[in-house]
């Protein structure tokens, strides 16, 4: 494997969403390359729709401080996302990225959600 890789485990996000409100969602990766994922080298999950929109209310996702996240193991990313304000269908999409370094791997895969 590379120094970075990345595949992708499970996600967990609901289809249908009230405009405003806030849900638990959940994305989770495995690091498939070689590089160890920490906060201090900035390993982030970043958002793949319109890249660092901030339509779901957050475009980041940090590590915790001190957290290590080995080849080979699963990160899963608990947040809480705010549905956009306007009635429509919104794109739910994430990517690991290594900050002002590279993007890497394949994004989740797109969950269209209604909003209404």
């Amino acid at each position: 494997p590379g120094a970075t890789g990345v595949q992708f485990i499970a996600q967990s996000v609901p289809v249908t969403m009230v405009r405003g409100q806030a849900y638990n969602v959940s994305v989770t990766v495995k690091n498939t390359g070689v590089s160890q994922w920490t906060a201090a080298r900035n390993y982030r999950l970043g958002a793949q729709t319109g890249q660092n929109d901030g339509q779901w209310g957050v475009s980041r996702l940090y590590l915790s401080a001190g957290e290590t996240v080995a080849s080979g193991q699963q990160k899963i990313f608990n947040f809480t996302v705010t549905a956009p304000a306007t009635a429509g269908t919104y794109n739910f999409k994430w990517r690991m990225l290594q900050e002002n370094v590279e993007w890497f791997g394949d994004a989740t895969p797109n969950v269209a959600v209604i909003v209404q």
